[in-house]
């Protein structure tokens, strides 16, 4: 786990899947909080290893990038002198 800061965020949950949390969470003696903190943990951690999200990732990545570069290419156009 990343040693970083907490923060505070809201999910809704069905009640069912609430209802296991809290189960699990009392059976392995830990906070519903560090039940689902290891959950999403381990769920990035098989992320990290899937070779079809590594390429979405890098498809995203690729696709921001060129938005992103047009914001520069754009300021930098209108920085040109005109050459009428």
């Amino acid at each position: 786990m990343l040693c970083m800061g907490t923060k505070q965020t809201a999910v809704r949950l069905p009640e069912v899947l609430v209802a296991q949390i809290t189960a699990a969470s009392r059976v392995k003696g830990v906070s519903v909080n560090s039940l689902v903190i290891e959950a999403l943990e381990v769920y990035i951690q098989n992320l990290r290893r899937d070779k079809a999200f590594q390429g979405s990732v890098k498809q995203v990545l690729n696709d921001d990038l060129a938005v992103l570069a047009s914001f520069v290419e754009e300021n930098d156009a209108s920085r040109e002198p005109n050459k009428a």
